[in-house]
């Protein structure tokens, strides 16, 4: 649904006609060489020496005149009052001098004025006659008869350097038969750079038009565009608009229709995309009478379709998806693999991982277009932490700068590559790096980029482990290490890496190597030494396979010196996080501390080329042990720590890998540190039941001995001892890592009330306040005695419980608050209860 909306928008939009706003100027006289004055001169022309001067007149458009004005008097009585002038209309010539052609004409008589000192009106001459149409330069003339007597006409300041006319050269006079250029002319000694004051009356129309060439935008990078006015070229006349004699912008205003808005002549304008756009013109005039006009012309630059598409994979399977917008008769997919489909939003199942050069061809009506992308394409190992890609090269660098691959010399390089290491077992799936091309926008070059086991002199080692191809754009950028310039290179198949390796971008020879233009490679800053003296970057200086490390001033030099940077690579790498440490004994001796941990966890936690927690800080900050006896957690790889407390302990180590682009990968490993048992116990006796209470700490298993040939297993039993005396009661703990003993005597010195008998009475409330009920039920006694005894051994109270009288009170309320024993007697059995007295 969208994408129909989007495409009835383009479709409103290519039938959009251009929309011009037609103005009829209000009449206005041309006050240009007046504008230019600094002061007031007067010529007079002696007939029978100079019996004309005229005034040129530029002609942007057709423009209708109906008269002119001129200021002038005739100096003197001599031959009368008054002297008869001509003045004409006349097409100009290619010299800028009147011509045969004349267009009108009208005569005016001059006559001496009563002063020299009045306003300038008092001396103007208008005349007027038919309207004309003029398309081409003019001049305005005025003239009388060689036998005429002289008459005087104004002009602006002629004074050498400081004159008016500033070297236009606009006028001049006529002398004979012959027509004088004012730079051909002097007058009282100096060339006349001077303008005459003839003003002509004019009306005019403007209808706004422009071209723009291209017509048609085709770059989606960007494209430039010339505009040219070419329906009202009177806005930019000097002679006729004063916002063109002032300089001032307003004459045109350009909305071009990307938010960009320009008051510019015929201006040269970039659009960013390939449109479309609706751009606007407006002509602007202020006339010399000071009146405004203008028109507008709005109209649509003509663009290709917003050509795109996008895509989404699961590992080889990918779903294409056409985001043109714009309108098109067909549309074609190459996807890179010998496979197409000229379906829009097709599916496809790649053979193996890599990156494709995929095209999407559309037909439009701006012709064919074609837009193509590295389409990269990766599987997955399903490794703990994903995938990252590896930015450390770019993470230590101080600036960005560019080395060319060129096959051409002088700094003829085939190749550039970036030594990694590989500190644990790793899947590289591929790398990104950033280029750019010296050629034109709509070119595209391959590079090949491999993988190889790092030698023992730190080149390239054997038969390259896999390899992609990517083709490179050209584009414009204001910093080379952007999104713009960087390219993903997913090899043909997965690489599983133990030790350290090469990534390398280099010339395909079968492309064919003249086929090149210079092929920009983003690398730091080796001016300022980024790459710290490591020397990791190497280059490719010949056809086949040799290659050299950057400290091969020789051959791959940076301005003379050593090429100490990196190659910005970033590999695309996969790999997994475990945390694990050990210690070398089996049980904790409390008595025998500290004790050594040892670190047994991945190794890449400690390399600052996968760990930005190592590069940043300092990779024990990706170590955290908590040793579970409450202290705090340290950062450390292998600790030495005291335990505090009586254990045992659950320690923790957990490890953080912070990658370059994926999230943290956290891995927890707890080991038990488990410590002897020792033994404790305390008991609560009530007459002959005593019930022992378990304070061993560590213990896994219990037995208690209570010297009655009676044994339990119970943590917390509860033990009856059917004869009075005193008793060694042991509990013997143990665990894996020993055992402990602890004894204690108790005393039994009275038989409790058999269990049976126990439930047939009640004694509350405990603690009690002012009575005490003793309720029983009698059904396996015959009587009971109950006494209170204080802790003297004074009875305090007594009564006897009979069948007849079951409950009986005890009044404590006069006693002393405090503890008291209640000793109870049922015929032969003697018990003992503990009984509080409180307020």
């Amino acid at each position: 649904m969208i994408r129909n909306l989007l495409l009835g928008f383009a479709l409103l939009i290519s039938s959009f006609q251009l929309v011009a706003q037609r103005a009829v100027c209000p009449p206005d006289t041309i006050l240009y060489t007046y504008e230019k004055a600094t002061q007031i001169d007067t010529m007079t022309l002696i007939p029978n020496q100079t019996s004309s001067a005229f005034q040129y007149y530029e002609c942007p458009q057709e423009i209708s005149i109906n008269g002119a004005r001129f200021y002038g008097w005739k100096p003197d009585t001599a031959g009368g009052f008054t002297v008869d002038v001509t003045i004409e209309l006349r097409k100009a010539t290619l010299d800028s001098v009147p011509s045969n052609t004349l267009l009108a004409s009208g005569t005016a008589t001059l006559s001496i004025p009563d002063s020299l000192d009045g306003p300038l009106s008092q001396y103007a001459v208008n005349v007027t006659w038919t309207e004309v149409d003029v398309d081409d330069p003019y001049v305005i003339v005025v003239k009388t008869d060689a036998t005429n007597q002289p008459f005087t006409v104004l002009h602006n300041h002629l004074d050498g350097i400081n004159s008016d006319g500033d070297k236009e050269w606009l006028s001049g006079v006529k002398q004979g038969l012959s027509w004088i250029k004012s730079y051909d002319y002097t007058y009282n000694g100096e060339l006349f750079n001077a303008d005459f004051f003839f003003e002509p009356f004019i009306t005019y129309n403007m209808n706004a038009s422009f071209i723009n060439d291209p017509e048609c935008l085709f770059d989606e990078l960007g494209e430039t565009v010339e505009f040219f006015n070419d329906g009202a070229p009177i806005v930019d006349s000097r002679m006729y608009n004063k916002y063109a004699y002032y300089y001032l912008g307003d004459r045109q205003r350009w909305v071009f229709g990307d938010g960009v808005v320009a008051d510019l002549s015929n201006p040269i304008h970039f659009y960013p995309t390939n449109g479309p756009y609706v751009a606007t013109m407006t002509a602007k005039m202020l006339s010399w009478t000071n009146q405004f006009c203008q028109s507008s012309v709005t109209q649509i630059i003509k663009e290709k379709p917003d050509q795109d598409f996008s895509y989404t994979s699961d590992n080889l399977d990918v779903d294409f998806k056409n985001e043109t917008f714009g309108l098109y008769s067909s549309i074609h997919y190459d996807f890179g693999d010998g496979n197409s489909s000229v379906s829009e939003d097709p599916n496809h199942k790649y053979f193996k991982p890599g990156t494709y050069w995929v095209c999407q061809t559309m037909q439009t009506s701006c012709g064919e277009i074609k837009k193509c992308k590295n389409i990269a394409v990766a599987t997955n190992k399903a490794l703990s932490c994903g995938k990252d890609s590896v930015r450390y090269t770019a993470a230590r660098g101080t600036n960005t700068l560019v080395r060319e691959i060129r096959s051409t010399n002088p700094g003829r390089l085939f190749g550039m590559g970036q030594i990694f290491d590989a500190t644990q077992s790793m899947v590289v799936h591929g790398f990104t790096f950033y280029a750019n091309h010296d050629g034109l926008f709509k070119d595209s070059y391959p590079v090949n980029c491999y993988i190889y086991d790092k030698g023992g002199n730190k080149l390239p080692d054997g038969e390259a482990l896999a390899e992609s191809r990517v083709y490179i754009n050209k584009v414009n950028v204001d910093t080379f290490y952007n999104d713009s310039t960087r390219y993903t290179a997913i090899f043909d198949k997965p690489v599983d890496i133990t030790n350290d390796y090469i990534l390398t971008i280099e010339l395909d020879t079968a492309f064919g190597l003249n086929n090149y233009v210079p092929i920009e490679i983003g690398v730091t800053d080796w001016i300022e030494h980024d790459g710290d003296g490591d020397l990791l970057a190497i280059g490719k200086i010949t056809e086949d396979s040799t290659w050299v490390t950057s400290a091969s001033v020789a051959s791959f030099n940076c301005e003379g010196a050593a090429c100490d940077m990196d190659v910005l690579i970033e590999p695309l790498v996969e790999f997994s996080v475990d945390a694990n440490f050990e210690y070398d004994f089996f049980c904790l001796d409390l008595d025998n501390q500290p004790v050594e941990f040892y670190d047994l966890s991945s190794e890449i936690l400690r390399s600052k080329t996968y760990n930005t927690i190592a590069f940043y800080t300092s990779f024990v900050q990706a170590y955290d042990w908590n040793f579970g006896d409450g202290t705090p957690t340290v950062n450390i790889i292998n600790p030495s720590h005291t335990f505090e407390g009586p254990g045992p302990f659950d320690m923790t180590l957990t490890t953080t890998l912070a990658g370059w682009t994926l999230a943290e990968c956290v891995s927890t490993q707890e080991h038990n540190i488990p410590v002897p048992p020792t033994g404790g116990f305390s008991y609560e006796q009530v007459t002959s039941a005593v019930t022992f209470k378990d304070s061993s700490v560590n213990a896994d298993e219990h037995l208690w001995t209570f010297m009655d040939n009676t044994v339990s297993t119970l943590a917390n039993p509860v033990h009856y001892f059917t004869e009075v005396g005193t008793f060694e009661v042991c509990q013997y703990v143990s665990n894996v890592c020993g055992s402990d003993t602890i004894c204690d005597s108790i005393t039994v010195n009275i038989v409790g009330i058999p269990e049976e008998l126990a439930t047939e009475f009640r004694i509350y409330p405990n603690p009690a306040k002012d009575i005490i009920y003793v309720e029983a039920t009698f059904e396996n006694m015959s009587n009971m005695q109950v006494e209170l005894i204080d802790v003297s051994g004074r009875i305090a109270q007594r009564t006897i419980v009979r069948p007849d009288s079951p409950i009986q009170e005890l009044h404590v309320k006069d006693l002393a608050r405090g503890t008291y024993m209640m000793r109870v007697t049922a015929d032969e059995h003697v018990g003992v209860k503990t009984i509080i007295l409180s307020d």
